[in-house]
């Protein structure tokens, strides 16, 4: 599976995903940090990849219908460290989602 993290999500769950050997990119890595959405979303959709966010502006299915990219998961927590988002990360993973 190919995944793209937006910046705002914790190198932790890029070294999560790459250990059960996913090819994943981050937003940081590509120089994407403070990209505004459009051009985030447009690096998404070239490289075909599922894409991964704090951001709940991702969620609004109007903006992002189904089938206009590869899928999006915003995690939606409390609080957004790493010790936090690491079980529901795990959690996915394990579902084969």
């Amino acid at each position: 599976m190919r995944i793209k993290l937006d910046e705002n999500l914790p190198e932790g769950l890029a070294d999560l995903l790459r250990s059960v050997k996913y090819d994943v990119a981050t937003a940081v890595e590509e120089n994407l940090s403070g990209a505004k959405d459009p051009v985030v979303t447009a690096a998404v959709k070239q490289e075909g990849r599922l894409f991964m966010t704090y951001d709940m502006d991702f969620a609004d299915i109007r903006e992002y219908p189904p089938g206009s990219h590869g899928g999006i998961v915003v995690f939606r927590l409390q609080d957004q460290r790493w010790r936090v988002l690491e079980m529901p990360a795990r959690r996915l993973i394990e579902s084969g989602s």
